[in-house]
């Protein structure tokens, strides 16, 4: 056992080495630990749901058919049932059944996907949640004037590499009249982090926005929004045209 432990942190240190070592030219060594973590986890995870739980049915499976033979027996003997393991074991086959048939977290409360849950954090630092409503990948934001503002994240001529937060103006009757794209790279310079979506996944590529800089970007959502606060055409009347 002690070898077996000894292995794997030997195992682990190579892979963070070796990793390092690789991107350390471009200075984001720790956004690759991240994506080597994340990989990893992911790893890890597929493992679980293919070999450990279906290990698991078996096991549960092979103990209820010996539990049921053994207690069958010491009926024969004694007279007596002992339903206490039988009932713990089919509850047990009962859950791991369920987890098959109806998928981890299913039935439970509703579940973000990356893009909501990162829209509303920006939302939220823009003092707009009252306001906003979340429909797959977008944000839409009442305006007092009656007009919508959408919001969400787009790529920049790299499929899944979302670099960007799009911010829409929407009329009930004109449709679209005014869209604009905000850079993560604008708004927080240098090498600035983007989601990036691999493997069924997304999560943020590089530094994960610290709360100061969804404060950034927050500041351009107001500012977008401030310019539709009032109906253009209530304007154009109080101009005389």
């Amino acid at each position: 056992m002690k070898k077996k432990l000894t292995a794997v942190c030997v195992l682990t240190a190579a892979v963070c080495l070796f990793a390092a070592t690789a991107f350390a030219e471009t200075g984001d060594v720790a956004g690759v630990i991240q994506s080597t973590w994340q990989s990893a986890a992911q790893q890890i995870k597929t493992v679980v749901n293919t070999v450990v739980f279906p290990a698991l049915d078996l096991i549960l499976v092979i103990a209820f058919f010996v539990k049921a033979g053994t207690t069958y027996y010491e009926y024969r003997k004694h007279g007596q049932i002992e339903w206490t393991g039988l009932i713990l074991l089919f509850a047990g086959l009962v859950l791991m059944s369920a987890r098959r048939t109806s998928g981890p977290l299913r039935g439970c409360k509703y579940i973000l996907n990356t893009f909501e849950r990162e829209l509303r954090k920006a939302v939220s630092a823009a003092g707009m949640e009252d306001s906003a409503r979340y429909v797959g990948r977008a944000a839409y934001l009442e305006l007092d004037s009656g007009l919508h503002a959408k919001l969400q994240f787009v790529t920049q001529g790299i499929a899944d590499r979302y670099g960007a937060l799009q911010l829409s103006a929407i009329s009930r009757t004109r449709g679209e009249i005014d869209r604009v794209t905000v850079r993560f790279e604008d708004v927080w310079g240098g090498q600035a982090p983007y989601l990036w979506r691999c493997d069924g996944k997304t999560e943020w590529y590089g530094a994960v926005p610290t709360p100061g800089d969804m404060e950034l970007l927050a500041r351009q959502i107001e500012t977008f929004c401030a310019l539709y606060e009032q109906d253009p055409r209530q304007e154009m009347c109080g101009m005389g045209y």
